[in-house]
């Protein structure tokens, strides 16, 4: 049986302990780039990129590292809770191309979902 070792990439900025919001260094892809290099080159597995508010963009930070990894498998950890619609919206309106009007005249029914 084999370990996978995975390093974290803080693209919430970084700090000596994770999960403060007091970052020390900023989250620039220059940063990020330097920590990917660096985990490839002492022969860790692949890097856990984050998703979350204060998190950048987990696709744009992985299409970014990817071009100076050699070996690393980039895992992007997902939160479905973000995407779900807790408590569930009631659904729109008999009316809705007028609501929709009066919201934005640009707007068609075709681009409201319930």
């Amino acid at each position: 049986m084999s370990l996978n070792i995975f390093w974290f990439l803080p693209t919430s900025g970084d700090t000596r302990y994770l999960g403060k919001s007091d970052f020390g260094r900023p989250p620039s892809i220059g940063y990020l780039n330097q920590v990917d290099v660096a985990t490839d080159n002492l022969g860790s597995d692949g890097l856990l990129i984050p998703t979350g508010s204060g998190c950048h963009d987990p696709f744009a930070v992985a299409s970014s590292v990817v071009a100076v990894t050699k070996h690393l498998k980039l895992l992007v950890a997902l939160r479905t809770s973000l995407a779900a619609r807790w408590p569930p919206r009631a659904p729109p309106p008999a009316n809705v191309s007028s609501t929709c009007a009066a919201a934005l005249p640009t707007c068609t029914t075709s681009s409201i979902r319930p």
